[in-house]
Formats: C-alpha cells, structure tokens, sequence
C-alpha cells in the first residue's frame, strides 16, 4: 500500500490542505496569531504523534481551573487504553487507585475488573512487586466496604498464581475463605492452592496441600500432577518431577499436551535446552498458542542465554489461525513487553522475525505491526543504533515498511534530538519532508531559544531539506521575534543555515509587515534586490492598512510600497490599483470615510505610484457615497493624475475584488459589531460552531468599550473551550484594564508574554495598563514599564495614543495631589513625568498633553502656582492648556458671591488680578478675537447672565465666529448644556451666534448618544420660551428620533413638525 501524507494544523486535521487555497498572507496570520492548541499535531507519511509544548495556551490556563479528575473518568480512560492495546501502564492504574483511596467511588464490578489487571499479561511493564502492591491496595479498598466474596477469592488466587507469588502459608487463604462465609472442602480449592505454591517452587507447602488433600478423601487430577511437575522443576529437582510423570501414569491418567509443557518448561529452566528441543518435536502441532506463551514467559525467569533457534521453533509451534491479522496477538505482545522489560531483547526480535507477515483488511493502517517493540525499546531508553536495528528488522522482514517512520515519529515524541540520528538513516531511503522537523525546531527554540532554530536548520540543510512556505511561516518567523529585530541580519544568519534569500525574502516582507515593521521592509527591499511577485503581499497589505490608519503612517506606508514595487517581477501590473479596490471592499473604515481615502491616496501619489485606468473606473464606482463630500474633487483628480496607461487590471482581480456583484456572505472579520451579534444568535440557533464569531466579538465589544456584554462573551468562551489566540488575549487584557482591574490585567499580560513571547502588544494598551498601575498607586512599576518597552521595540507616539498619554499624565497629577505631606511649590511630579516620556518617545509637545500639569496644581488647590506654570507653558511652547477652565474658574471666583474662595485661599480681588493676568497671556498667544471667544464661553460657564449679554452687546468686543463655533460644537458633544444654553439665550437678536444653531448642537449631541428624554427635556425647555421660534430643523430631527425608539410623538410636537 503506497503511504499517503497528511499534515496537521495546530488544532484540525488536514487544516492545511484547506489553506493550500489560501494565499500567503492568510496564512501568515492564521499561523502567526492563532496558535492556542494544548498540542500539535506532527505527522510523517500516515502516522499521528502529539508533542505538548508550552508555547501554546491551553484552555485551563486561559480559565484557570484545574479541577481533580474523577475516578469514573480516569477509569473510562484506563480501560479505552485497555480494550486497545490490551495492557495498562501502572502510572494510569496508579493515579486512578489514589482517586479511589480518596473515596472517589468506583462500582463493586469496576474495583473487580481492576483487580484482574494485576497480572503480567495485562500489567507486562511492572514487576511482580508491582503488581502485587497493586492488586493488595484494591483488595485493601473492597475489604474497607466489605465487598469480599467468594468469586473475589477466586480473582485473588488466580492473580497470586499468574504472578507466581510466594505463599508461606496456605491455611491463611483457607482462612480467608471462611472468615467470608466460603466453603473450603473442594477439591478445586486445593488445586489452586497447590498450583500457587508449586509456581514459586515452595515443595513443603505443596506436601502440606497433599497431605490436607488426602485427609479429605479428594482424588488427584491431571492438573495436580501437572503442578507437581512443575513444582519439583523449581526446586530444581527435574528427577523428583519424573517420578510424578512415573505416579500418574500408574494412576492411569495419560500425560497430555499441558503436561508435555510443563515437562518443556523444567528442561528450560533447568538449563536442559536439548531435551526440551526434543519434547517439543515429538509433540510437533498438538501445543496450543496459551502452552507457547506459557512456555516463553518461563524465559523471564532464568539468567542464561538461550538458544534462539528454538524460540523461532516454539514460535513455528503456534496454531495459524491465532498468528492471522494486521498485529501482534495480544497475549504475546504482553509477553514481548515483559521480555523487554526483563533484558530479554534478543528474544523479542527473534520471536518478531519468526511471526509470519500481517494480513491487512480494506483501509487498515500497513504500518502498526511491531510498533509496541519500538515504543518500549524507547520506554527502557535503549541505544539509538539498536532502535533503528529493530525497525530496519521490520522492514526488512517486509512487516512493517514503515517502521523507520514510526520509531523517528516517536523519538520526536519523546526526545527531538534523537530524532536526528532518525532521519539521517530514513534520508538514505527517501528524500526528508521539512515538516517531519517541526518538532525538533519547537523543542529547540524552547531549550536554546533563537540560536536553537538556527541549530535545526542547519541540521536540515544537512540532510538535504529545503524548508517550505508552512515551516518557515509556522515555525521559524514567529521564533525569532529578536532576530527580526534586525531583518537584514536575520537574512543572513538563515543564509548561513541552508536557507536561500530569494526564497525567504517575499516571507520575510510579509511577516514584517503583518508586525507593523514597515521600515524594516523598506530598509530590506533597498538592501536586497531580489525580484517576488508582489500581487501575493496585497492581502496583507490591505489588512495592514487598518494599523496604518490607527497610526497615522500614511507617509512610510507609500514609501514602503514605492520601494516593493520596485522588486516587482512584473512591473506591468497594477499592484497599486489592486490594493485601493481592495482596500476599498474589505476595509469598511476607508469604504466610508473620504478623508481617510484621500490621506492614502495623497501620500501615494506623492511618492509618484500609478494606478491602472481599469482600476480608477471600479474605485469610482465604490466612491459614490462621496459625491456629497467637499474632498471628492480633490479625490477625482489624485486618482486622474495617478492614473497610467500602461499599468494592466486583470480581470480576475476586478471581479474578485468588487463586492457588489458578490453573492457570497460576509466573513465575520467584515461584520459590524451588531452584524456579529445577529450572526452569533443564528449559529447558535442552528447549534453550530460559534468559536470564531465569539473571538471576533469579545474584540469588538472589548474595542468599543461594551465591557459588560465582554465578560458575558468572555465566559462563553470558557465554555466552550475556544483556541486562544495572542490577539484575544490582548482583547481580554485591554478589557481588565478598561474595567480598572489591575490584578487580573496582570495575571493576562505575565500570560501573554510567557505564552506568545514574540507577540508585540500595541502601543495604547501598554499605556494604558501603565496609567492603571499609576491609579493604583504603581508609578515606579509604570514607568519601569514603558522604559522597558522602549527598549525593546521602537516607539511610534503621537496623536495616535495622544489620548493614552494624556489619561496617564492625568492619573500622575491625581496621585501626586494627594501625596502628604503636600509637595513643594517647585514640585511637579506630572511635569517630570511629561518629560520622562517626551524622552522615550511616547509623545511630542502638544496642548492637550501639557493640561495634566497645569491639573496639578489645580487639584493642589494651589491657584497661584497653576496661573504661574500656565504662563511659563505659553510663553514656551505657545500653547495655553486648561484654557477654557482656567478663565471659567476666575470668572467665578471673581463675583463677590463664590463659594469657592476657600479651596484656593483666595479673594475678589485676587482672582481678578489673576484673571488679567490670564487674559493678557492668551492675548499674546492667541490674539485678541481668539482671547475674546473663549472668554464668551467662559462666562456662559461661570458668569452673571447680565455679564454675558453686556460683553455680547460692546461693539467693541470682536470675536473670531468659526473659532467660537467650533468650541461650541466641542462643548455639545461634551454635553454642556447649561452653558450652551445661557449663552443661546444671551445671543438672541445678534448676528455674531446663530441661536438656533447651538440648539441644534444640543440636540445633536442626544441624538448620538440615542436620549430621547433628554431631548424632550430639551424641547420643551424652548417651548415654555415664548418668544422664541423652535426651527424645523431641529423639529424634525426630534421626530426621528422618537419614531427610531418607538416613542410616541407629543400631539404639540408633532403639530409643530407638521407631522400629522
């Protein structure tokens, strides 16, 4: 039968030949961010062998629950190995007998099948000691309950016989019997007994049992004899043993075939090789298969050397029909393990060589005949050299082909590095699959690390192994996370291991671009001048566009690409084209948002990049929603000038990209957040597998901020024992983090590293997680932290986490305002740690970020020092944080009637000379229409209505409107109602603010957030304002908003929205 191949994937059969359809970058992420199997999977041609490995996060360790297994599972799980290799291991026997010391209950049967396992042929591995020990605590456990009867005595006698067991006294047995209600005047009884104590050769005792015997009148039967026999042979008195020979023939008993056996096994172990080579071919084919096997075992016991010629002879004696199928029989097998647990090797592989060829029926396995040699040879840690001795026995005898496969299968079970000495003898007979070293380069990376990978691909190249596109994307790119660090070296150093450049470096591209490394490829494509097919990197780098999005990279991502399309094999093709439609079609981001388009497209064209006419005409058809969107000019006219002829769109990658003529579903990483939710209620309406939807989910709800409904997807899938991948981690982390839970978030990132050593969590969430431990009192732990992250890996900053540092600097002037005894004056602890991480990389000046000094202060109650660092930051960096609360609070602390004055140790007077002060210092920043547009809201905040409308009212008062009316805009979506709503009123009848247009920015602001009531609230505030006109506008938006939450509309309202 010719050996098919199969591969495994980290958790499915034949996973990978469903990602043989798959591109290159689907499969680097499947393989790169999915793996969480408990095990893998290795296979050679047609055989299946686990490697556990640590790397990988198993459920229990993503639950944390190790419950003790319960004696009912251990016993299922005992007797499956059972009824399938015919043998048990004492360490499963072992583990279940402690579960039932426990009083772990076991039924009355179970405790007796166990019992009958306490024998060499099913317990071939363990001594008689062992055994004995064994079978002596189950018999302790059924005496405690007062299970013992009649047929467990028998159980008890046959165990002490099969194990040859010296027995003293026999009268304690006999005592045994009666003390639990058994007769003890049979004859059967005594035969037993007397079988017992001749197995072990004790003479007296059997004279003893032949003495009761006779004074109870019971005749002797064939068996008697037989034992007799044997007895005096193991007291090495052969002669005494024909004489019983001499006592039943004139007792007219005829010996028969079992007699002949023992008559066989007192010339073996007497050392008498030739007689019993003699009574063996006299009696040629009237032994059965039981009286052979009973005739080996005798070989367990004697230490000289036998001759094997007449093992081959015993074996030849075996009926045919018990030798006929595809192994070993089982009773024989046990044998062989005994043997080769004794040193008896030789033996085995004489009996191994004797047995006939296996037969195979329709579909069975060619390669399990023998295997149980080459696991125990294994188990007893015999030298490589007779291992491979052993299988080449089996192949060549034509039993077992593949016996060289499946000893260097094991061997990477059990110890990857003999499993070299393996393949070096399988590679003079076949050419080696680079898979067969998957786990030799998992065990290495684990025991050396990097330089370990390294190590086994030199090996490899050895050996003459080329690695493929799964190796080196499964198992050696995700290893060498530090390495990568410096691609160009890494190049070389798998250079230096076998691996050619051309052949890594379209992989290497596309790892280092799943990891967000895009200088890293651009450094490598200049240094490299390799030529690839770059249509295979579009998958990823479409994806990748989501990160440069997040990031703001628009620039080093068309550099990067400027770069690759220069190792373009086919310049003629519009790599360009076909990365915008897709990106277009799989990112709902960039489908929905012209500027986001626009950001990519500009920086595309700056870097001089062509699309294909073919290519413009189908973005255009996705860019139709834009036709109402100021940038869409400036859209249409990147892509005319990027537009060339020559370039060329397949017609394959238009149809494949464009969605719209689509009829296939959604895949769950395409879905929105409320897609997911109907998608996951519909899988588990039709009790389908829900295990990638609710991965999907928990990272959605997570991102969004759904923190409840995460914890609820977060226990289905403990429930249902989802794989683990790096990024639901890092999802599970951020959402500890996002509900302040700090020891939990601990307890996942200590996971994540140790599990996924080389994944790179992102920038935010590190921050974030930073800013808990401030919250919680860590500083020095956070910024510990992030000075060792910075070491590590490079730093981006940014406005893409402006937000992240500003929560952490935020959390830095809470604690450091309740620090006792208070700081001195000069001491800003936020401003220390501005700077600190300013230094790292991690932000650039900026306004929002220089606030949480200025908060500092404030918290402090330290007025003065706050208005002091506020005019030292404008006068340095021109920026003038807390602005629009600082003016609001000295405008309230300057009317005689605050209450405030004794927080901040201060009078009328005071606040307002810090007031001018404040003014002054905007003005030179800012100008003075800028200063007078936040000093309107500032008042609208804190001030007198009479104050407003009179600073509203001075001609002399200009305000910069598009400034005031973004800050407007800003404080609806902030939900300043009472001020917006003080300075509409303030503003009515001027020209300068639209009243109704900040109506509009309050009801704008419910309506996003989905509050009717406060809409309603809202609506009939202006209503009850009777000299003020409601605009349609605002009337209508209101309906809509009822009518989206079935809410019935007010008979007023919907008069005045002219609805009825």
């Amino acid at each position: 039968m010719k050996p098919h191949y199969l591969l495994k994937n980290l958790t499915k059969l034949n996973y990978l030949y469903s990602t043989r359809r798959l591109t290159l970058s689907q499969r680097i992420t499947l393989f790169t961010k999915k793996k969480s199997s408990n095990a893998i999977n290795f296979c050679l041609p047609a055989t299946t062998i686990i490697v556990n490995n640590s790397k990988y996060c198993t459920n229990a360790e993503f639950n944390q629950s190790s419950p003790q297994i319960k004696a009912e599972t251990l016993f299922n799980s005992l007797n499956s190995y059972y009824q399938i290799n015919g043998y048990v291991k004492a360490d499963t026997l072992n583990e279940l007998l402690e579960s039932v010391e426990r009083d772990d209950k076991l039924s009355k049967e179970q405790i007796e099948f166990l019992l009958t396992l306490c024998n060499p042929i099913r317990m071939p591995t363990e001594n008689t000691a062992v055994r004995k020990e064994f079978f002596e605590r189950l018999w302790n456990v059924l005496k405690t309950r007062n299970h013992i009867n009649k047929e467990l005595c028998h159980i008890k006698l046959q165990i002490f016989k099969d194990n040859r067991v010296p027995l003293t006294n026999f009268r304690q047995i006999l005592q045994e019997y009666e003390e639990n209600g058994c007769t003890t005047s049979t004859p059967d009884l005594y035969s037993k007994l007397l079988r017992i104590v001749c197995e072990s050769g004790n003479i007296q005792q059997a004279l003893e049992i032949l003495t009761e015997m006779r004074n109870k009148n019971f005749a002797l039967a064939e068996a008697d004899f037989n034992s007799l026999i044997l007895g005096h042979a193991r007291s090495f008195d052969i002669n005494n043993s024909y004489k019983i020979l001499d006592s039943m023939t004139a007792a007219g008993l005829s010996a028969s075939s079992e007699t002949q056996t023992m008559l066989i096994i007192a010339h073996l172990e007497n050392n008498d090789i030739p007689k019993a080579k003699e009574i063996l071919h006299k009696y040629h084919g009237q032994f059965s298969a039981a009286q052979i096997f009973n005739i080996l075992r005798s070989c367990l016991i004697v230490d000289f050397d036998f001759d094997l010629e007449f093992i081959s002879q015993l074996i030849l004696e075996i009926p045919k029909l018990d030798l006929i199928g595809p192994e070993v029989p089982t009773a024989l097998k046990s044998v062989c393990i005994e043997m080769i647990h004794n040193k008896k090797l030789p033996v085995v592989l004489k009996i191994i060589s004797t047995l006939p060829n296996p037969e195979f029926n329709i579909n069975q396995n060619t390669d399990t005949f023998g295997n149980f040699l080459l696991h125990h040879m294994f188990a007893i840690r015999h030298e490589t050299e007779g291992i491979i001795e052993a299988s080449k026995l089996l192949k060549d005898s034509g039993k077992n082909e593949r016996a060289l496969h499946v000893a260097t299968e094991i061997a990477m079970k059990r110890n990857p590095p003999v499993a070299v000495e393996f393949f070096k003898s399988l590679s003079t007979e076949e050419p080696l699959r680079p898979h067969y070293f998957w786990p030799l380069l998992i065990h290495n990376f684990r025991k050396h690390g990097e330089s370990g990978i390294i190590r086994t691909l030199k090996i490899m190249s050895t050996l003459q192994v080329t690695c493929d596109e799964d190796t080196i994307i499964q198992y050696i790119l995700p290893k060498l996370s530090i390495m990568l660090n410096e691609p160009a070296k890494a190049i070389k150093l798998l250079q230096n291991a076998g691996l050619k450049s051309s052949h890594i470096m379209p992989i290497i591209i596309e790892y280092l671009i799943t990891q967000d490394k895009l200088e890293e490829v651009f450094e490598l494509s200049e240094l490299y001048l390799s030529k690839f097919d770059m249509t295979k990197l579009i998958p990823t780098l479409s994806k990748q566009t989501a990160n440069v999005r997040a990031k703001k990279r628009y620039f080093q991502f068309a550099k990067m690409l400027s770069s690759l399309l220069n190792r373009n094999e086919n310049p003629k093709v519009d790599i360009i084209g076909q990365l915008l439609i897709r990106m277009l079609a799989t990112q709902g981001r960039i489908r929905t948002d012209a500027l986001e388009f626009l950001r990519f497209i500009r920086q595309m064209h700056k870097h001089n990049l062509k699309i294909s006419p073919t290519a413009v005409n189908v973005i255009q058809s996705y860019l139709k929603q834009f036709e109402n969107d100021h940038r869409a000019e400036e859209i249409q006219k990147t892509l005319k000038d990027m537009t060339n002829k020559n370039y060329i769109l397949s017609d394959e990658s238009e149809k494949s990209f464009d969605l719209r003529t689509s009829s296939f579903a959604k895949h769950p990483r395409d879905m929105s957040l409320d897609e997911l939710e109907c998608h996951l209620i519909e899988l588990e309406t039709k009790k389908l597998n829900t295990r990638g939807v609710l991965r999907r989910l928990l990272q959605l709800c997570v991102r969004d901020n759904r923190l409840e409904r995460a914890l609820e997807i977060k226990t289905k899938c403990d429930q249902l024992n989802v794989d683990i991948s790096p990024g639901m981690l890092a999802s599970v982390f951020d959402m500890y983090i996002k509900l302040k839970d700090l020891p939990k978030a601990k307890m996942q990132l200590e996971k994540l590293k140790k599990t996924f050593p080389g994944f790179q969590i992102d920038e935010h969430k590190i921050i974030d997680y930073a800013a808990l431990l401030v919250h919680d009192g860590e500083l020095d732990v956070a910024k510990k932290l992030l000075e060792q992250r910075s070491e590590t890996q490079k730093i981006f900053g940014g406005d893409y986490v402006l937000k992240n540092v500003w929560n952490f600097l935020t959390n830095v002037a809470n604690i450091a305002a309740q620090i006792s005894p208070p700081l001195a004056k000069e001491e800003n602890i936020t401003k220390e740690n501005f700077e600190f991480l300013k230094k790292l990389g991690y932000c650039k000046i900026h306004n929002t970020l220089l606030g949480p000094i200025v908060r500092e202060y404030l918290l402090r109650r330290d007025l003065r020092s706050a208005i002091e660092e506020f005019k030292k930051l404008a006068q340095r960096y021109r920026h003038t944080p807390l602005q629009f609360e600082i003016l609001s609070l000295l405008v309230r602390l300057g009317n005689a009637d605050s209450k405030e004055f004794e927080n901040y140790a201060i009078n009328v007077e005071d606040a307002q000379t810090l007031l001018r002060e404040v003014i002054s210092t905007v003005t030179s920043v800012h100008g003075q229409t800028n200063l007078n547009s936040a000093l309107i809201l500032a008042f609208a905040e804190s001030g007198t209505d009479n104050q407003l409308r009179r600073l509203m009212l001075n001609p002399e008062f200009h305000i910069n409107e598009e400034l005031l009316h973004k800050n407007c805009e800003h404080l609806g979506q902030e939900g300043a109602v009472s001020t917006l709503m003080r300075l509409a009123r303030a503003s009515r009848n001027l020209r300068t603010i639209d009243e109704q247009s900040i109506y509009n920015m309050l009801l704008n602001k419910f309506v996003s957030i989905n509050n009717y009531s406060g809409a309603l609230d809202l609506y009939e505030c202006l209503e009850a304002d009777d000299e003020l006109k409601i605009s349609q506008e605002f009337l209508q938006n209101l309906v809509k908003l009822l009518k989206y939450n079935n809410v019935n509309v007010p008979s007023n309202l919907a008069l005045r929205a002219q609805v009825i």
